[in-house]
This record gives structure tokens, sequence and C-alpha cells, in this order.
């Protein structure tokens, strides 16, 4: 929450929108714990600032641009799935079909947060 506080300063974020990024961040970290992936706090911070700009984006009905293929082939299943089964729940909220490149860019940061808890790191 102290990181999730911080963002809320430094991007001005409304109270009235950050009650909903509160929950779906919660609700994305149970799922995580499930997973036993942790996130130190620059991985709070990247991930978390994703997914403020994801609900902006939905809520503005805006796109990113396509991730390309190359990307795509180096990110594992595991972390595209995990993704997307932290996302369609925002994609259902707002009645947006589901975005390859939305779940690419929240999986690189799943993919990084792994890879760091595989290593026992705190960076």
């Amino acid at each position: 929450m102290k990181t999730l506080n911080k963002l809320k300063k430094k991007l001005n974020i409304k109270d009235e929108d950050f009650e909903e990024i509160v929950f779906e961040i919660n609700r994305i970290n149970k799922k995580l714990k499930g997973e036993n992936i942790i996130l130190n706090e620059q991985l709070e911070i990247g991930l978390y600032s994703h997914i403020i700009s994801f609900i902006n984006r939905l809520r503005d009905s805006e796109k990113i641009m396509s991730i390309s293929d190359e990307v795509l082939s180096q990110l594992d299943e595991d972390s595209i799935e995990l993704s997307k089964t932290i996302l369609e729940p925002l994609f259902i909220k707002y009645d947006v079909p589901i975005d390859m490149s939305e779940v690419a860019l929240v999986a690189i940061h799943l993919q990084t947060a792994r890879e760091n808890s595989m290593k026992g790191g705190e960076n």
C-alpha cells in the first residue's frame, strides 16, 4: 500500500479513481501471492504504474501500439496466461476484447518478478 500511496501522490490520482486502483491491485496481489510471486518495491512500482495506466486507457477507450511477435516469443506461456487471468476482469468490466499487447506488457512484469523470485533476489 505504501508504493500505491506514493504513486497516487506522484501521478495526482483522484480519490474516486484510487479506490478502483486499490481494489484491482489487491486482487492482483492475492493472485500473485497464490503463484508465489514476490514483488519488491521496484517491481511494484513498475507493475502498479502499468495497471494504473491500463485502467486509464480502458476508461478512455485508448489502445497501445501492438507488441511485435518477436517480443511475444520471448515470453513464457505461464506469464502470458497469468497476465490474461489478472487482466480479464478489467477487460470484462470495461467491455473491451482482450488485447494481447496489454497482456504481453503485464506478462513482462510478471516474468521479471518470477525470475527474480526464483533467484531469491530482492532487486
